[in-house]
């Protein structure tokens, strides 16, 4: 099965650009997936999760919940592997880039804008856990 996947994509047949790895979906991987316009990989993350939420809020045994999650992350880990060794392949297949000056420069501009936005994200949400901890230290110093 995997090498039905893999096979299809010849690193070689795309720019250097393109050939880069992807870290950026190790870290928001939803941010990666809607930014680069790869809608079955986001149907995928939202179903899986969205039935580990439901197994959570209709109260299923504990082991059942166990079992599914750790599934359910195996496969969205697996596909997270995949996205960061081809995420930028399947990227430029789908918006239909070709080999020319100004698509190498729209994608490089595309994939930095998504870093970006990640960077900033990341930031918001330490900041969203940080900021209420302190303010309870300085009202208990108070």
């Amino acid at each position: 099965m995997l090498n039905l996947i893999f096979k299809n994509l010849d690193k070689s047949k795309y720019p250097k650009v393109a050939r880069q790895w992807s870290f950026s979906v190790l870290f928001i991987f939803p941010v990666f997936v809607i930014a680069n316009k790869l809608w079955p990989f986001l149907y995928l993350y939202l179903v899986l999760n969205l039935i580990n939420l439901l197994l959570v809020v209709f109260r299923a045994p504990t082991i059942i919940i166990d079992i599914v999650s750790f599934i359910f992350y195996v496969i969205i880990g697996f596909y997270t592997f995949f996205l960061v060794l081809y995420g930028r392949i399947l990227a430029w297949q789908k918006l239909e880039y070709q080999n020319i000056k100004e698509d190498l420069a729209k994608f490089k501009l595309r994939q930095r804008i998504i870093a970006y936005t990640n960077i900033l994200l990341i930031g918001l949400l330490v900041f969203y856990i940080i900021y209420p901890k302190s303010m309870t230290y300085i009202k208990a110093i108070i």
